[in-house]
């Protein structure tokens, strides 16, 4: 359940960024000190880093991203429980399987 739910709070921060800030985002971005959950482009051309966590997070990874010099500004995005409801309508292995493919996909670009 888990990973359920940190794939639901990265569709939401991803979908609040795009929608709601009007960022472009991509994610499982490669920094070459690891791969960060999003990456969003403001509106003024700032680059930031969105480390997703629905639970403890490494704060040597984000110390990390800060190094890598790519990015403007990173955040952690957590959520200590995230209730998403009924989960009925929620296809988890679909979603699952979508991540993946976009993953693949950005990395082909």
């Amino acid at each position: 359940m888990t990973e359920f739910n940190e794939e639901l709070l990265r569709q939401r921060v991803w979908y609040w960024l795009r929608n709601e800030k009007g960022m472009m985002v991509d994610g499982e971005v490669e920094l070459g000190v690891g791969r960060i959950d999003l990456v969003a482009r403001t509106p003024d051309g700032e680059v930031w880093g969105i480390e997703v966590k629905t639970g403890d997070y490494d704060k040597e990874q984000a110390h990390r991203y800060v190094g890598s010099g790519k990015l403007d500004r990173v955040f952690i995005a957590s959520a200590e429980e995230l209730d998403p409801g009924d989960t009925s309508s929620y296809d988890i292995p679909e979603l699952s399987q979508t991540r993946w493919k976009l993953t693949a996909a950005m990395d082909k670009g």
